[in-house]
Parts: structure tokens; sequence; C-alpha cells
């Protein structure tokens, strides 16, 4: 299947937005003991996309416009190079936010016991190692 550069960039988030939110509820759920009903975790996709964990409501536009500008800018940074720089931005400016402001504790679902910053790094790694492994040729096929 030829695969365009906007479906591309379309699947690159889409996998990324499933695979961090979900990632982050399961981690959720196991701090939280509550393991009855299991498949509530999928909703972790709905819930993030509409910017709930952030505290901002659609939260992910922001990094989405930022990839594209460093994509399109005159440099042109490599795809996957403009992926992970938007995405840590975009979430490392958003957390400093929730933690100047003394919010930490009222991300949702998230108890007092549980390190964000760790949350949130295990959740951006699992998404970043998902996306290299599942789109690692076609962000060389684009970098060339």
């Amino acid at each position: 299947m030829k695969l365009n550069k906007t479906k591309l960039f379309i699947l690159i988030w889409t996998t990324h937005l499933f695979t961090y939110y979900t990632t982050f509820s399961l981690i959720l759920k196991i701090a939280n003991n509550d393991y009855k009903e299991f498949y509530n975790i999928f909703w972790g996709f709905a819930i993030g996309l509409y910017g709930l964990y952030e505290q901002i409501p659609c939260f992910i536009l922001g990094p989405l416009l930022l990839m594209l500008i460093l994509i399109n800018l005159k440099i042109k940074i490599k795809w996957f190079i403009a992926f992970t720089l938007a995405t840590f931005f975009a979430y490392a400016i958003d957390y400093f936010w929730i933690f100047s402001n003394q919010k930490h504790n009222i991300v949702l679902y998230a108890p007092d016991s549980i390190n964000l910053i760790v949350l949130i790094a295990s959740c951006l790694l699992a998404s970043f190692l998902i996306n290299w492994l599942i789109f690692r040729k076609k962000h060389k096929e684009l970098d060339v």
C-alpha cells in the first residue's frame, strides 16, 4: 500500500495517540489497583484525545501543529526527529505548567502517590518505540 505524506502523518499521530493514552490509562489502572473492567483502558484514547489528562481541551493540536511547522521549515527536520521534538516539547511545557500551578494531583484518575514524570516518560517512550518500529521504513524513505 502506497502511503502519501498526509496519510502517513495521520497514521503516525493516530498510533501515537492510541499508544500514549492507552499506556497512560493502563498504568493508572495498575497504580490504583483497579483490575475490574480492565477493558476500559481503551477509553484512555478518547479521554486523552479530548485533553482531560493534560487539563487543556484539544491539547493534541499543539504537537500536531508543531510537527507540521518542523517538517515544513526551510531546514526540513527529519520526520521522526520532528515527531519526537514536537511531542516532547509540547508534553514538557504542558506538564511544567501543571506542576508549576500545583495541579499535578488533579490529573484525571491519577493517585497522589504516582510520580507523573515517570508516568509521562514511560508513556512517551512506549509511543516513540512503537512509532519507530511500525514506521521506520517510511521515516527513512521520507528523510532521503
